[in-house]
């Protein structure tokens, strides 16, 4: 498969000199003219004989040229003069950040259909099989083992690697947190000094954040995850998985002794007008931490707008100090919205307590929980020691245990905790915030269990735009470069409601996240293979279930069709092909094999083929179970427009039994009928060979 766009033939140097220069000598290339031939008053449409679709195509090489981006509207210079063209590539040029290479696009995260944000839960998958031999490991050994004083899996290691040839560290991490068990983080990480790490824990978890974001801090070092039962085997499948671990490697040993691995998977979006009415209602009071602003303070406010729910708001700040917080207020009263906003400090069990009184003097019975409360100061693992763990740890754990004890359980029927992607995937400078988000979400499942009555959910949000902790920290446009895109908070607070509106039982525990592009601590759930498709060449970017990107390069060599469509000399991609293009992309991205219902097409700039060949770009984006958005772009234009968009839907509506040969209107004179063929005789229409369809 192509790995991507070929540099095009020919393509100029970036320009030193004049722009009119420049731009004549590209137009007398492309009439077959001498250079000196166009001059500032030369018109490409009229006196070049070009037609509008040329036009834009030299239009954009000049751009390449000059450092600038295609111009979105490349044809609108097909009837102005050469000096008028200059002049807006000029003004262009001396608008940006000066002439330069165009950033590659290749360099970009793909642009898709559109900005979408998604529900994913985790699901367990078979784990690829071991190679062949693996398992043994001859010679002395060099592994360092830390764990608490009397880990039964550490015992079931010991001797299996007392004879393990390389060297390493064996961390052995229980299902618990407690202050012997955060000491023993900072010890490990001391030890690595980049060697292998072996992290084993029981069957039920609880430190892949932490250990993602370990290998993401050190990636030269091999980081190896298991979670596997303390039995008379443990030793063989550590040296096992050990043996075939490359760069991060986590399995899972079942009970029944299945290797599993953690993948994501999408839940489909249900689709306009499919969520149920609103969660809460009139009679509720929705107890909120957190501050009363940020993520929590706009979803919040949108949960008591829906119902008509009262909020009583947990904070430390004072409004009369805090702007941000003192605008949220007013947002509230201005919305109508019945409200009490009550100081405390959530880490004091006895100040929520207080807090929690008097808030319910005023307002009635808690009936609903948001803990949106947390701590993130990032900092390298190198640096975090056993209080920064604890102190981090304490808003999310520590502190939902206040709320709970000071609030009646049989009250509550929704309890949601707000959580966070660090958890699943780990980030740099994150590990606390990785583990804290872990055990809140292990802490919220277990009274879950405890509590059937009450709804559970832990949306782990990926980073807002605008609000929150990510966009204060200032790592949003950090991350869009990586391909990380953040969750607007209209999209977010629409997530949240489809999210409590799903009918029990829902999962406890769901990631709500952008685009987040897959490497090897983020991995998307098996689908079944991409058909083999004429447009389906290479994958650029796959979200199974969500989103398709995939690029063809176009030959006139391998796709005949095209010699049957040439427009004054130039090929044209025919639009019943741009149609089969976008099927195709929108079946593979739902697995549909039937074709689609086609709607609000547009054919929006032609898709010219040079002699060269063009790489067509097509991106597909699913909007409800049976129904994809889908667009083209083109590498001529740097992918930076649109030439194509069409809406697929399935099923197709039952087809027109087919009838008999075309014939007249019944409506018009027999006499008044024209045979297409003079037409395309005489050129009024250009097609030729298969793609002369038209009768009269």
């Amino acid at each position: 498969m192509p790995a991507g766009p070929a540099p095009e033939a020919g393509a100029p140097e970036p320009a030193t000199g004049d722009t009119l220069a420049l731009l004549a000598r590209l137009f007398a290339a492309r009439a077959e003219l001498p250079a000196a031939v166009p001059d500032a008053n030369c018109r490409p449409l009229a006196d070049l004989h070009l037609n509008s679709i040329a036009v834009g195509q030299v239009v954009v090489q000049a751009c390449r040229a000059l450092g600038l981006p295609a111009p979105v509207e490349p044809t609108q210079f097909a009837s102005a003069d050469l000096a008028t063209i200059a002049r807006a590539l000029d003004e262009l040029r001396h608008a940006g950040p000066g002439p330069g290479p165009v950033r590659a696009a290749a360099d970009a995260p793909p642009a898709g259909v559109d900005a979408w944000v998604r529900t994913f839960v985790e699901v367990r998958e078979a784990a690829a099989p071991l190679p062949a031999g693996s398992g043994a490991l001859p010679g002395q050994g060099g592994w360092q083992l830390l764990a608490l004083p009397g880990d039964a899996l550490a015992a079931r290691l010991a001797p299996a690697f007392a004879q393990a040839a390389g060297g390493g560290l064996l961390l052995c991490l229980p299902s618990r947190l407690d202050a012997g068990v955060l000491a023993l983080l900072p010890a490990a990480v001391a030890a690595l000094d980049g060697r292998t790490v072996l992290l084993l824990a029981s069957p039920d978890g609880g430190w892949g954040g932490w250990a993602r974001t370990l290998w993401q801090e050190q990636p030269a070092t091999t980081v190896c995850v298991l979670e596997l039962p303390a039995d008379e085997l443990a030793g063989v499948r550590a040296l096992a998985e050990l043996a075939a671990a490359q760069d991060f490697h986590e399995v899972r040993y079942e009970a029944d002794g299945r290797r599993t691995q953690t993948r994501w998977q999408a839940l489909v979006p249900a689709g306009a007008g499919a969520v149920a009415g609103p969660v809460l209602g009139a009679g509720d009071v929705l107890l909120v931490s957190g501050g009363g602003k940020g993520i929590a303070a706009e979803c919040a406010r949108a949960l008591a707008l829906a119902g008509g729910a009262k909020l009583l708001l947990l904070g430390r700040a004072d409004p009369a100090d805090d702007p941000v917080l003192a605008g949220s207020l007013v947002r509230l009263r201005a919305a109508g919205i019945e409200y009490a906003y009550v100081r405390a400090d959530v880490a004091d069990a006895v100040a929520v307590r207080r807090a929690v009184a008097a808030g319910v003097a005023q307002l009635g019975p808690v009936t609903a929980l948001l803990h949106g409360a947390g701590r993130n100061q990032p900092q390298p693992l190198l640096r975090l020691t056993a209080g920064d763990y604890a102190q981090t740890l304490a808003p999310k754990d520590d502190c939902l245990g206040h709320l709970l004890a000071a609030i009646e359980p049989a009250r509550l029927r929704l309890l949601v905790a707000f959580g966070s992607v660090i958890a699943r995937c780990g980030l740099p400078g994150e590990a606390d915030y990785a583990l804290a988000n872990e055990w809140l979400a292990r802490r919220v499942e277990a009274w879950a269990l405890a509590h059937p009555h009450c709804r559970c959910r832990v949306p782990e949000w990926s980073i807002w735009s605008g609000t929150g902790m990510g966009e204060r920290l200032g790592r949003v446009e950090a991350l869009a470069r990586a391909g990380i895109t953040a969750i607007p908070p209209q999209a977010g607070v629409a997530a949240l409601e489809a999210l409590l509106a799903t009918p029990e039982p829902g999962p406890v525990r769901v990631t709500i996240a952008g685009r987040l592009p897959e490497s090897p601590v983020l991995r998307y759930a098996s689908t079944a293979a991409l058909p083999l498709r004429r447009f389906l060449e290479h994958v650029v970017l796959h979200v199974p279930g969500v989103e398709l990107i995939t690029e063809a390069r176009l030959l006139p060599a391998q796709d005949p069709y095209l010699a049957d469509h040439v427009l004054d000399g130039t090929p044209l991609l025919p639009g019943v092909l741009i149609l089969e293009a976008l099927a195709q992309l929108a079946g593979a991205l739902t697995g549909h094999e039937a074709p689609p219902c086609i709607e609000a097409a547009a054919f929006l700039h032609p898709v010219a083929v040079p002699a060269g060949g063009e790489t067509i770009r097509l991106a597909a984006l699913r909007l409800a179970p049976d129904c994809v958005e889908v667009v083209l772009r083109c590498a001529g234009s740097d992918y930076a427009i649109e030439h194509a968009r069409a809406r697929c839907h399935w099923p197709m509506p039952e087809p027109v039994p087919a009838g008999a040969a075309p014939e007249p209107p019944a409506a018009v004179d027999a006499g008044a009928w024209v045979d297409a063929a003079a037409c395309y005789d005489d050129g009024l229409l250009f097609q030729r060979g298969r793609l002369r369809r038209v009768l009269g």
